[in-house]
């Protein structure tokens, strides 16, 4: 029987949010491909960058933060909401003209203390 590294969810665990990064995450490689796109290897870092993006889930449950992660093998990160100490929402000026946050979330947990969702729309709410 094979072992799974996704924790079962509690009868009383329902999903909260679930969501990706944005693409504005990019902007500066897709800028800079996009340029150079005659080239055939501008196409394929651009191909690369949105897969890996496109891989990254973020679920907020009433019990815990998941993180998974992978294009070949999956990760899957999570961390209790009680283990949740602080957080912080930044908001550099790129993200800022698309109203994108990235949250920092600083945590009790040993194996990850500080958890970043980058990329994350309406991060406010």
């Amino acid at each position: 029987m094979a072992a799974t590294t996704e924790t079962p969810a509690g009868p009383d665990e329902k999903t909260i949010w679930t969501g990706s990064p944005s693409h504005v995450m990019n902007f500066w490689t897709y800028l800079v491909c996009g340029i150079l796109s005659p080239l055939i290897i501008p196409i394929f870092i651009i191909a690369w960058k949105w897969i890996e993006l496109r891989s990254v889930v973020y679920e907020v449950t009433t019990e815990r933060i998941r993180l998974k992660t992978g294009i070949f093998a999956r990760l899957i990160d999570e961390v209790e909401l009680y283990r949740v100490r602080d957080y912080h929402l930044e908001q550099p000026f790129l993200l800022r003209l698309f109203g994108v946050y990235n949250i920092i979330l600083i945590t009790s947990d040993k194996s990850t203390p500080k958890l970043v969702l980058e990329g994350v729309k309406d991060g406010e709410h």
